[in-house]
């Protein structure tokens, strides 16, 4: 009787191809090319404001590569979008980055498990929670890192309020913010892939935007079907 093999789970397959990657260049370089490139890939389908300046920096990334590691980059894409759209219950990016040994600790830098996130969010839920349909409510983060508190709070709600009101997400906004331009872009990456309704924004938290560039909002796919309404009703209220 043949012995079957253990599937691979996408965390090592994913720094399988990294490793392969690596020996031609420098672990963090490409680290963060990849970064910038999956962002950016996934804001130009969507936000048209910045696309050219986005699109400038994407093709500066991809000319430092010979063909080989570009495909590599590719199959990254494919694995960190297969992983989170068969489980969105997790920071594959984050477990990725951190097994890597990547993160910056000597900064302070250090990742909540996704289980704590997911249990804080089941906690902090509502047991008969229902969207106010006349204005949106904004779900925030300030140090958001990869994104795994939004992450499980979306999750929650979505657990929650998916099978009784399906447009229930047109009616929250999740907002993340960080001073680490590269982990605003992993939780933008991870935001995008499951569906959240959000905006992910570069810069210290207790700035105000005002002071920002453009290039420091990264909308997801999904900010765009708010409903009209209520964001015109709660930025009106706001004023």
């Amino acid at each position: 009787m043949s012995s079957q093999k253990a599937p691979v789970s996408p965390v090592t397959e994913f720094i399988k191809v990294f490793y392969e990657m690596s020996a031609r260049y420098g672990r963090s370089e490409i680290w963060y090319d990849y970064i910038d490139m999956h962002a950016i890939a996934l804001a130009n389908t969507c936000d048209l404001r910045c696309r050219d300046t986005r699109e400038e920096q994407y093709n500066a990334i991809v000319q430092k590569y010979d063909e080989k590691t570009v495909q590599q980059f590719a199959v990254l894409t494919a694995i960190t979008m297969t992983a989170l759209l068969e489980n969105p219950e997790q920071d594959f990016l984050g477990t990725v980055y951190q097994n890597l040994g990547l993160t910056k600790s000597g900064a302070g830098q250090f990742f909540t498990p996704y289980n704590v996130g997911q249990m804080m969010a089941r906690m902090n839920m509502p047991d008969s929670f229902v969207p106010d349909k006349s204005r949106i409510l904004r779900v925030n983060d300030p140090c958001c890192g990869a994104g795994c508190l939004l992450l499980a709070g979306y999750n929650a709600m979505r657990e929650q309020l998916e099978s009784t009101d399906p447009d229930w997400d047109k009616y929250v906004l999740f907002v993340a913010q960080d001073i680490d331009p590269l982990v605003c872009k992993m939780c933008y990456i991870q935001m995008c892939c499951i569906g959240v309704p959000g905006v992910v924004v570069v810069g210290n938290s207790l700035f105000p935007d005002a002071e920002r560039s453009p290039t420091d909002f990264w909308f997801t796919p999904k900010y765009f079907l708010l409903d009209d309404n209520a964001l015109k009703n709660t930025y009106t209220e706001k004023e």
